[in-house]
């Protein structure tokens, strides 16, 4: 298969999911979220700027290097999103508006070793 197919049936499969969990409440979430400029700007930044350059940065680094470097930078996603998501926690920035506290962080930490746990048992197989 084709990378740039796989991009695509990646994102027609992240669009089925939230299809199906379409319900009453989650629509309003995500109108009362459309009408706020700031957290649209981030949705749409992320959504169709961000994650299609990475995409596209990703196809050219396998395409150039090794597929064992780039598959390691890859998963080390989740680890980079946690660190993301506390700084962006804290009362200097607070834009998620999330409680900076240690169950959460513990919660969060037990997630990520759970993701890269499941990803090694994955490829391991």
């Amino acid at each position: 298969m084709e990378p740039l197919t796989g991009f695509w049936l990646l994102r027609v499969g992240m669009f089925a999911g939230l299809a199906i969990n379409l319900r009453g409440g989650a629509i309003r979430q995500i109108a009362a979220s459309a009408r706020d400029p700031s957290t649209l700007a981030l949705v749409v930044g992320a959504e169709f700027v961000l994650f299609p350059i990475a995409i596209l940065f990703i196809l050219q680094a396998t395409a150039t290097g090794s597929v064992s470097v780039v598959a390691t930078v890859i998963g080390t996603v989740p680890v980079w999103i946690f660190v993301l998501s506390t700084l962006l926690s804290t009362k200097y920035w607070n834009v998620m508006n999330e409680p900076l506290r240690r169950d959460t962080l513990i919660l969060k930490a037990v997630a990520i070793a759970l993701i890269v746990t499941g990803i090694t048992g994955i490829s391991l197989l």
